[in-house]
């Protein structure tokens, strides 16, 4: 066989294997519609796919502390607009019995009535649930928090990692809420859960005992326990004591307050959560847009590769079969 002839059967023989690689790229990325189903076949954007999904996978992450944070805050928040409503109802109905001229003890006595429904509202919403977690008990989210008024919870917040140098409280400790205390944290590592369970992150967390000391006058720390002010308002009503009511306006004022600044650090870590969820869902997007880009096929140029592909493939066969078909010049010297 001439040297020209053999060359020319390696390069048909080059080409051939080449489109057969080609093809069966080609109907690689059909089958899974992703332009990259390995490093190598292309390095450069594999690399910056991984990037993109790693990214991808911490914003998810953070999204989905966000968006759980947010709920409990905004259940939170939601339940204290009720028990604000209920102060609100308690005062107006002190002070339109604490003047002895305009109202008598059989009219008292009659409107306690409402007094201990309000009572009775406020501690279903003292031990009120999200999902089976309750959201005044602390990190006791198993248990009950309040009983007749008497809290069995502890002091912890729960902290959750809403982004890469960020953690926010997503509960309200039902001790500074119904009771007035004020939150002098002792900073410890706990591990923390999420609200289905699900082991969480690690970080510092407030935490107190569980006793309890309340003062006569319905004062816990330097705050008001509201279900004793409520109380109060009750059996002063029941007692006709004009001046009972009347100190009862003060503590149910001072109730009021507590609960609207209880209610503002709320708004507060809603809306710090609520932009970083927004940012979030953004970047999410960004990233999916990303990898999508790189990685991801379109069916018609893939397809319409692929029948280019085997035209040249088909090409390729018929003339190797010419090329490298024997000839008598081959068996003769």
């Amino acid at each position: 066989m001439r040297i020209a002839d053999k060359n020319n059967q390696l390069q048909v023989l080059k080409s051939l294997s080449g489109n057969r690689k080609r093809m069966a790229d080609l109907q690689g990325q059909a089958a899974t519609m992703k332009k990259i189903n390995k490093p190598s076949d292309d390095p450069v954007a594999a690399t910056r796919v991984l990037e993109s999904k790693t990214n991808l996978h911490t914003a998810e992450q953070f999204l989905r502390n966000s968006e759980q944070a947010k709920r409990f805050l905004e259940f939170s928040e939601q339940s204290l607009q009720e028990l604000s409503n209920s102060l609100i109802r308690a005062k107006e109905i002190a002070l339109s019995q604490a003047n002895s001229g305009t109202t008598n003890a059989i009219s008292r006595r009659a409107i306690a009535e409402e007094i201990s429904q309000l009572y009775e509202q406020m501690n279903a919403i003292a031990n009120r649930k999200i999902g089976d977690r309750f959201i005044f008990g602390g990190f006791q989210t198993m248990d009950r928090p309040f009983t007749d008024g008497k809290y069995t919870g502890d002091s912890g917040e729960m902290l959750i990692e809403i982004n890469g140098d960020s953690k926010v409280a997503m509960n309200m400790p039902g001790d500074v809420v119904f009771l007035g205390k004020s939150v002098d944290p002792e900073k410890e590592e706990i591990r923390q859960r999420d609200l289905d369970g699900v082991e969480g992150l690690r970080g510092p967390a407030s935490v107190a005992q569980n006793t309890r000391s309340i003062a006569e006058e319905g004062a816990y720390d330097n705050g008001v326990d509201i279900f004793r002010a409520l109380k109060r308002l009750e059996i002063s009503l029941k007692s006709d004591d004009t001046t009972g009511i009347q100190n009862s306006i003060d503590l149910i004022d001072s109730s009021i307050n507590q609960v609207i600044m209880a209610r503002s650090e709320l708004g507060s870590r809603l809306n710090s959560v609520t932009n970083n969820v927004e940012t979030l869902q953004k970047n999410v997007l960004d990233n999916k847009i990303l990898v999508s880009s790189f990685e991801d096929a379109d069916a018609f140029e893939v397809y319409s590769k692929l029948n280019q592909a085997e035209g040249n493939l088909k090409a390729s066969l018929q003339t190797s079969g010419k090329l490298i078909q024997p000839s008598l010049l081959d068996f003769i010297g």
